[in-house]
């Protein structure tokens, strides 16, 4: 049974260049639910772990965690109105990872309720 008050959505980002594209396609997982900046490492980094000892990723697909700093990707922002959207996170990255496989990894995550650290993940993905 899933105990609502302790799930957390999680998004595999989808906008990242088409399958048959000569770019390389990259995208990354978050957490969307407000979380701790140590809970969502913690619990990326068990997905990762999950990922990867379960072999739900093709091996081609690179895997690593990574922290995310909106005001030193946009620093042009620091001091503006626009810098109250500045944030940080941890997120997953694929590299090599293809939307049909993308998908694939959704619908096995969400096939098999994943718990991580007392946290249901419910998986999507969407830009």
């Amino acid at each position: 049974m899933i105990n609502e008050e302790k799930s957390l959505d999680i998004n595999i980002w989808d906008d990242y260049a088409d399958d048959g594209s000569e770019e390389i396609q990259e995208t990354y997982i978050y957490i969307e639910d407000d979380c701790t900046l140590e809970n969502q490492k913690e619990i990326l980094n068990g997905l990762m772990t999950l990922l990867n000892d379960n072999k739900l990723l093709p091996g081609y697909v690179d895997v690593w965690l990574e922290f995310f700093d909106a005001r030193e990707k946009y620093p042009s922002l620091i001091g503006t109105q626009y810098e109250i959207g500045l944030f940080k996170q941890w997120r997953i990255r694929l590299k090599h990872i293809t939307h049909e496989v993308r998908e694939q990894l959704v619908e096995k995550l969400n096939q098999s309720a994943i718990v991580v650290n007392g946290y249901n993940l419910k998986v999507d993905s969407s830009s």
